[in-house]
């Protein structure tokens, strides 16, 4: 199938990060136009030619150790910002400190008279605890946000960045990536800002200076800074994670075409007038190997819309039906099919093959049938330029 274990996604998938297990399900799942699939046939083309590059990108990925973590961090960066007035707290959060510092040694020093310098010393001090209170509550859902966006080590996304930059590509695709947002990125200073400030929050997470960090209230700074560097880079970080996951998934594709040689590349155009195209010359699974592949030439246009395959059971009937939807997803996704040939259009595919029935639910493979090709009804009736497989 094209799903689950033992699937196509399963054979090519080689992303490292969620976001581009993401983006390679869905290129596979939904058709490109035409144009869009050229663009990434040069650029899978390209990749399948460089084997130091994918396994260069691939060990910068894997430093985004757990898969979800730069879901999570792209989630974060994508809230809405905080109505707080950044620039004004944050200079009192510097001030308060300083004020009671200062008021507290004039006092002791007896710069102040007694009476008025217990008087001051006690408005500093309180108002100092007050701002530490208030906002320790407000900000400590970004400051415990921040620690973890630290640990995230966001310069890895330098580090791929870099890595891409340092390619010299063909493909638009990838000129783009190396010209766009992740060399903006790696120039912009936004790692860098953030890296500053990684010294000021293991300053604050210090056990060992926690007074120090409670006093001058460094959890409460350490978090609006972060927040001014996500309102001043947040927007080029998520278009970065954007841009790793279209790599990663072309990445994966084109390890795919460099480990089968045999597969060509379909020549895929837009569907015109809803008519649907689908002309292979020896197709085959492109999960089975070439010593148990049986291969067959498929034909399926405005001159012969459909075929009824028959034969005995094990003959093949449902292996050819998935070779068809298969091949189907890897050209409309860019990558090379098994095939020696193909000329297909642009469309949707529609399936129902192996279904199984349900029967906690009170229902049996037949109803279950019934119900799925119902859906497939009317699914093809809204959506004209569908390929069918039952």
């Amino acid at each position: 199938g094209l799903f689950g274990a033992g699937s196509l996604f399963d054979r090519i998938c080689t992303c490292e990060t969620e976001p581009g297990r993401e983006r390679l399900a869905a290129w596979l799942a939904q058709p490109a136009a035409a144009g869009e699939v050229r663009e990434r046939q040069s650029a899978i083309q390209g990749l399948a030619d460089a084997p130091e590059f994918r396994r260069e990108f691939g060990v910068a990925c894997l430093n985004f150790t757990g898969l979800g973590r730069l879901n999570t961090l792209r989630d974060w960066l994508a809230e809405p910002d905080s109505p707080v007035r950044t620039n004004y707290l944050l200079l009192l959060l510097v001030i308060a400190p300083l004020m009671t510092l200062s008021v507290g040694i004039s006092y002791w020093l007896g710069w102040l008279p007694g009476g008025l310098g217990l008087a001051v010393t006690a408005v500093a001090g309180a108002f100092h605890y007050w701002l530490g209170a208030i906002t320790g509550s407000s900000l400590g859902t970004l400051a415990s946000q921040a620690t973890q966006l630290i640990e995230f080590d966001l310069h890895t996304i330098s580090q791929v960045a870099e890595v891409v930059a340092a390619q010299s590509w063909a493909a638009d695709i990838l000129i783009a990536a190396k010209t766009g947002i992740l060399a903006t990125l790696v120039d912009s200073g936004a790692v860098q800002v953030l890296r500053r400030g990684g010294a000021l929050l293991a300053f604050a997470n210090n056990e060992n200076q926690w007074l120090l960090s409670v006093f001058f209230l460094i959890p409460q700074i350490a978090a609006l800074r972060l927040y001014k560097w996500k309102k001043a880079h947040g927007s080029e970080v998520r278009q970065a994670i954007e841009t790793i996951a279209n790599v990663e998934a072309l990445v994966a594709l084109g390890t795919y075409a460099a480990e089968n040689p045999a597969h060509n590349y379909p020549s895929v155009q837009d569907t015109q007038d809803g008519e649907l195209t689908f002309r292979a010359k020896g197709l085959g699974h492109p999960l089975i190997s070439d010593a148990g592949c049986v291969r067959n030439d498929v034909s399926l246009a405005k001159e012969s819309r459909y075929w009824v395959i028959s034969g005995s059971n094990m003959g093949g009937k449902s292996t050819l039906l998935r070779a068809i939807g298969l091949n189907l997803s890897l050209a409309w996704a860019g990558a090379p099919v098994c095939a020696e040939s193909l000329k297909t259009s642009t469309g949707a595919i529609a399936a129902s093959i192996s279904v199984n029935d349900a029967l906690g639910e009170g229902q049996s493979k037949f109803s279950a049938e019934v119900t799925l090709l119902k859906k497939i009804l009317d699914y093809v009736e809204s959506s004209p330029g569908c390929f069918v497989l039952l």
